[in-house]
Order: structure tokens, then sequence, then C-alpha cells
């Protein structure tokens, strides 16, 4: 696993250059989420294919100092169609998200407009 900037990230997103992400993950450093991290603290975004190589992009919050980092492994179990917990739900809507889900965890889809539009 490999912590990805959000910027890099966020240049993907915009104009899905799966090359140029391709190429800045080959520079990343190794990194972890800490080794006690589970959901929903630690939860998947989305997966992606880059240049037929799969790969899972995840998030992790520490609640302590609200710090939220991106990380990138390869996977085997892509599915680049099902949808994670969305990028765009970021800061205090999605610590309220977190605390919701820790307290009853959600068993069907999330109605993640509900959280968006606050």
């Amino acid at each position: 696993m490999q912590e990805l900037s959000a910027i890099a990230w966020e240049q993907f997103l915009a104009v899905r250059d799966e090359a140029a992400l391709r190429a800045v993950l080959l520079q990343l450093p190794d990194g972890e989420p800490p080794s006690d991290a589970d959901y929903p603290m630690l939860h998947r975004i989305c997966d992606v294919i880059l240049q037929g190589q799969a790969y899972r992009v995840s998030r992790f919050v520490d609640l302590a100092d609200g710090r939220e980092r991106l990380f990138i492994a390869t996977t085997q179990f892509a599915d680049p169609k099902q949808g994670g917990v969305p990028y765009q739900l970021q800061g205090v809507k999605l610590r309220r998200w977190i605390c919701k889900e820790r307290e009853s965890p959600a068993k069907a889809s999330v109605a993640w407009d509900r959280y968006l539009d606050d």
C-alpha cells in the first residue's frame, strides 16, 4: 500500500489521465495506515484500472487530529463500477458519517446525498 497525495488523485479525477497517475504511483514511497485502522475510519473510495493493473483507493481518517490520508494498493478484486465512500465527502461531513456508521453500521447502500448536501 502506498500513500497517495490528494493533489495527484484530484488531477486524475479531473482529466482521467491514467498514465500520469501510474507515473506518480511508481514514485511513491510505501506507506501504511495505522495497523489498528479499520472500517469506517479506513474505507474504500473506489477501484480503478490503470494501464491494465487494478488498484483500490482507500482513505484513512484520524479522528483525533482530523487528518485524511489517501492510500492506493494493487488488488485482484477490483470493481470500478461499484463506488465506495464518495471522495467529495470530506471534513466535518465525513467525520459525521464515520461517527454514525460506528454507532449503527448501514445494512444497505448509503444515501450519500444526505451527507453531501448538509
